[in-house]
């Protein structure tokens, strides 16, 4: 497989578990939460550093697909 299309993979997978993770908690949660359940209870092979960048990166597409929105520091999914 190639680099590329490693990459390309994971972050579908990252995306999908952040979806899944928001979907799972109505009530929200912080940037910080998720990025330390990702750490914790997954297979990811980055640094933390590397996983809140991308995290950051992800959650901004959402919002702006309109899936998520980010209100008071928390963040709440609203599209399935």
């Amino acid at each position: 497989m190639k680099i590329s299309e490693k990459v390309i993979r994971e972050t579908c997978l990252l995306r999908k578990a952040i979806r899944e993770l928001l979907l799972k908690n109505p009530e929200g949660l912080a940037k910080k939460e998720i990025c330390t359940f990702l750490i914790t209870h997954s297979k990811y092979s980055g640094t933390r550093r590397n996983l809140e960048s991308q995290t950051s990166s992800i959650l901004q597409t959402l919002v702006d697909q309109k899936k998520i929105e980010i209100r008071d520091g928390r963040i709440f999914s609203i599209s399935p």
